[in-house]
């Protein structure tokens, strides 16, 4: 598989590799003119003015010094007067400029309030006509803020919202709110969208990103289309780039005129109750709809498709009667029985209900044992631990029982010195019907032989022992150890998507074969497994297998077991129990990063605790999950606090530093929200890599002097900036190279040898993919996330350019990117609706193997719903080679490696990174500062999440010894560019390139 190239002979180049371009120019000039004899200080302007910056925000402008002179230029210093501090040499400054030199000197301009600011900058030279020069700076510090503008108020007090009223069905009623940035600066809306749980009987007529100007407003119309009678809800969302207005929710509400008949809670659930006991439950029956309500009867149905199970009972059936909209009954419903088992039915209700006089309202049962106790596993076994170490697991307490039960004794009752609890309860402990209990079990080997234990459950009077078993003697032939031996997803929101999974780790000398992975029947239809039906595992490697779990109604809750067959001789079946529920989360934190930055002041910042449901929230706690000492809460509420419905806590969190080295802190705010009930919050603080609001995460590619493979990394830009294998060999996987990011950081896709993938950053779990996704490469998302399907992404597979989703598999083909008689390769997509993409004729395998273009290419930009595909000019039509084209965040510029040579797109000597712009007018930019000079190679742009920064990789000298993961500043919109800077905290004497940024 591995390969030596031509540059240090060390890469190896796989299917999809993205080998970095080298670059070098050299421009000769035969000037005749005179030129000065004595050291000559040259300027092109007297006057820096940065123009409006948002308080809080930063510019970069540069001025270029020259020297014509034929001896060097001395610079004795450069520095900045004034009453303000908000300007700043970012520079580092020479001592010298040389004879003919040039020197590009950065300034910064950070306003911390708003006005106008000036200064004066000096810079102090052994030139004999000028000595010393002053320069003039200006800025202007200005707010940014945005208005929602509604004149139909009336879903939710307290915020904007669209009231659409009564609307006959089949017809449509259109209402619209304006988005007014009410600062001095512009506001851009970087997505809308309607949420997850919004009726499809809403439309939304606009996309995004908009740029909408200071002191301007931009309109957006919503369509009602009613389909039937009834309440209908819902929610725009939208994200903007206003730091303290990321996301506003905005709900619509509307009802089909007409009389509608909704019933509550859905279904009806007695949950588990004793045999030969009664229960009681009550279905309230509501017209949800505009006009009277007739219902002619309420029955327990028994048609062949609604069949009622014996045991329920209406005890006071209702008549006919004639509810107003609004007006409720309710009806009760007995159930009782005398064997345990699942019991079903539904109540009918005949009524004029408008589109559906029938309607069947589900209701559940179960008759089980008072407090019955299941523990998962039944035992417990610890694999491979060496002595001086520690391993854990852990163990589920279920109650499958009617009534409460209590846990009177959880205990290790044998094996005390080496196994222990490491967060035992205070007993007794109460587990209600339904719930259950995790218990983490620590093993510590006292010795390098087999040790036993045991764990004592004792509920009700039952003692229930779990074996532990510590290094255990294994057979010869095929051993699995599967981690954790449940999966618990707890309760989660709606709509919402959840990835847990299981890790199988070959333990033995032999190969290890899973057979078949699958859900049982039974399972809840919530429940879909996401994993590969069948794999080798090699001794020593692990494969994780997942379950996802895509809730839709609150209140209901989902139990099933994954089934994995294998060829483990002692377990050849694993049965792994799940469980999870649904439940509307009652709380939110905002943010959930605090970034100090890197100062050396004592600073505070607040974090917002809302209750944004329909319920009160109890805050219990306030944990340093990963404490700092110089981040702390200088005034902590009284704990627990309890907060109404829609009232607000903010919380003051106090940054101190004390030296220069980074600081990274975790604040979990904990409380009684069933979906969410530990909410962490990351506080930085320090020198950072970048600011926050430029990216969390970095994921690149590195290659090993080892030959050990490629690993993607993960480095946090904030805080601790110590990077990790994050996939590859050094984290237990397979080869891995060529990945992106989604935009919501959610998901990286890859190329892990020999195929496509996709993880869950979450859980950090592989997801099962279609099979026509496997050859996928060059993948590039689409900037909006929730789509129909959601996660969809542009890709290059065999010479075209597809559509996919990894929830769909393959979409369709993208027309225009899709000419057989060229190669379509590396597709960027855009914010403004189109894709850019790369088309050439010799796309084949070069330099030792890696995937890339010979010969001349071009990028072409085509709507991204398909169309006609057209030269971009500036980027094509030039006999260069233009490739790996990068749409900035806000569609304004796409970032480009051009080599005039045109040998190939892997090893070129002649790149260089370019901008330019996509409204065809062919403007380009050379980025000479961020290429900085002669000699070296830049290659590979990707931007950072707000599109302040170009990530890129080059050879240059003041590396670290190899190609080299490098940042520059770029003004998003003029497309300015600084002075490189190396990511000494990524980069190696390995091989570094392919950055990704992540939120």
């Amino acid at each position: 598989m591995y390969k030596r190239d031509l540059y240090s002979a060390k890469t190896y180049l796989i299917s999809c590799l993205m080998i970095i371009a080298s670059s070098s120019a050299c421009n000769c000039s035969d000037s005749s003119e005179l030129t000065s004899l004595a050291p000559d200080l040259q300027t092109e302007k007297q006057l820096i003015d940065f123009g409006p910056v948002v308080v809080g925000d930063f510019r970069y402008q540069s001025l270029k010094i020259t020297n014509p002179g034929s001896t060097a230029l001395s610079i004795g210093r450069i520095y900045i007067e004034g009453e303000t501090t908000e300007f700043r040499v970012e520079s580092v400054v020479p001592s010298s400029i040389g004879a003919k030199g040039i020197f590009d000197l950065v300034l910064r301009y950070d306003p911390t309030d708003i006005g106008f600011d000036s200064g004066s900058l000096i810079i102090e030279t052994n030139d004999s006509n000028v000595g010393s020069k002053t320069f003039e700076l200006r800025g202007q510090g200005v707010s940014q803020n945005i208005s929602i503008i509604s004149e139909n108020d009336g879903c939710q007090e307290g915020s904007p919202s669209l009231a659409f009223g009564a609307v006959t069905p089949e017809t449509s009623k259109t209402l619209f709110f304006d988005v007014e940035a009410t600062g001095e600066s512009d506001v851009t809306v970087e997505t809308i969208g309607l949420s997850a749980t919004t009726s499809g009987e809403y439309e939304l007529n606009q996309t995004a990103p908009i740029i909408i100007l200071a002191g301007t407003k931009a309109r957006f119309d919503i369509t009602y289309t009613p389909i039937d009678a009834g309440l209908d809800t819902g929610a725009v969302i939208i994200t903007t780039d206003v730091s303290d207005l990321r996301t506003i929710r905005i709900p619509i509400c509307g009802t089909g005129a007409g009389p509608a008949l909704c019933g509550s809670p859905i279904p009806l659930d007695f949950g588990t109750i004793g045999v030969n006991s009664t229960r009681s439950a009550t279905l309230k029956l509501e017209n949800c709809g505009t006009q009277d309500l007739q219902v002619s009867e309420v029955k327990l149905s028994n048609t062949p498709q609604y069949q009622t199970a014996a045991g329920f009972q209406l005890p006071s059936p209702l008549g006919s009667q004639t509810l107003r909209p609004a007006e409720f009954v309710e009806l009760k419903v007995d159930f009782s029985g005398s064997q345990s088992g699942n019991y079903e039915g539904f109540v009918q209700v005949e009524s004029n209900n408008l589109g559906q006089s029938t309607q069947y309202f589900p209701i559940k049962a179960i008759i089980g044992d008072p407090c019955s106790l299941s523990i998962s596993p039944q035992q417990v076994n610890f694999n491979n631990v060496a002595s001086g170490s520690f391993a854990e697991s852990s163990v589920l307490i279920a109650n499958d029982g009617a009534t409460s039960c209590s846990i009177s004794q959880l205990e290790i009752t044998t094996g005390q010195n080496s196994f222990s609890i490491t967060n035992p309860p205070t007993v007794p402990v109460i587990v209600n019907s339904g719930s259950s209990v995790i218990v983490n079990i620590r093993f510590t080997p006292q010795s390098n032989s087999n040790e036993q234990g045991e764990l004592s459950v004792t509920g009700n009077g039952v003692t229930i022992t779990v074996p532990l078993n510590g290094n255990p003697m294994l057979q010869e032939g095929c051993q699995i150890d599967v981690q954790p031996l449940f999966i618990s997803f707890g309760a989660v929101e709606p709509g919402t998507t959840h990835t847990k999974g299981v890790r199988l780790t070959n333990i033995s000398d032999s190969a290890c074969t899973i057979r078949g992975v699958s859900l049982s029947s039974g399972s809840s239809p919530d429940l879909e497994s996401t994993a590969s039906n069948f794999g080798l595992i090699l001794p020593g490697r692990t494969k994780d297998l997942t379950v996802t779990y895509r809730p839709q109604t609150a209140g209901t809750s989902a139990n099933g077991t994954l089934d994995i067959r294998t060829t483990d001789v002692d377990t050849p079946n694993f049965q792994i129990p799940i469980t999870g529920s649904c439940a509307e989360t009652g709380i939110c934190v905002s943010p959930r990063h605090l970034p100090f930055g890197n100062t050396n002041i004592q600073d505070n910042a607040n974090i917002n605790i809302y209750a944004c449901g329909s319920t009160d929230i109890t805050i219990t706690a306030l944990d340093w999950t990963r404490s700092d000492a110089e981040v702390t809460l200088p005034n902590p509420p009284s704990l627990p606090f309890t907060l109404r419905s829609g009232d607000m806590q903010t919380v003051t969190v106090r940054y101190n530093p004390m030296d220069m080295t980074s600081d990274e802190a975790e604040l979990t705010v904990r409380s009684n929200d069933v979906a969410n009930p530990a909410i962490p919050v990351r506080i930085t603080g320090g020198p950072e890599v970048v600011p926050a609001e430029a990216g969390r995460f970095m994921y690149y590619w590195q290659i090993t002097n080892s030959f050990s493979g490629g690993d993607i990394m993960q480095l946090p830009l904030q805080g601790q900036t110590t990077a990790r294998p994050y996939w590859g060999p050094r984290a237990n996987k397979g080869c891995t190279g060529c990945h992106e990011v989604s935009p919501d950081g959610r998901y990286v896709a890859m190329i892990e040898i020999p195929n496509f993938q996709v993880v869950d950053t979450s859980v950090d779990q592989a997801l099962v993919l279609a099979s026509d996704l496997l050859g996928a490469e060059y993948v590039s998302w689409n900037p909006n996330v929730n789509t129909n399907p959601p996660y969809q992404f542009a890709y290059a597979s065999e010479g075209k350019i597809y559509i996919g989703s990894i929830f769909q598999g393959r979409i369709r083909e993208l027309q225009g990117a899709n000419v057989a008689t060229d190669n379509n390769s590396m597709p960027t997509w855009g914010p403004n609706g189109y894709i850019a993409f790369v088309r050439g004729q010799n796309f084949n395998n070069t330099n030792n193997g890696g995937s890339g273009y010979s010969g001349p290419t071009d990028i072409y930009i085509v709507p991204e719903t398909g169309g006609m595909a057209q030269r971009l000019p500036g980027a094509s039509n030039n006999t260069f080679g233009n490739y790996y084209p990068r749409f900035s965040p806000n569609g304004e510029w796409i970032a480009f490696t051009q080599s005039q040579s045109a040998m190939t797109t892997l090893a070129a000597s002649d790149a260089q990174v370019k901008l330019v712009k996509p409204d065809m007018s062919g403007t380009v930019l050379d980025l000479a500062t961020l290429n900085g000079g002669t000699g070296h190679a830049s290659s590979y742009p990707t931007w950072s999440v707000n599109g302040a920064f170009l990530s890129f990789s080059s050879n240059r000298a003041g590396g670290m010894g190899d190609w080299d993961i490098w940042i520059a500043p770029v003004d998003p919109v003029t497309g300015n560019d600084g002075p490189a800077t190396n990511v000494t905290v990524a980069n190696s004497p390995n091989f570094e390139h392919a950055a990704q940024w992540s939120p």
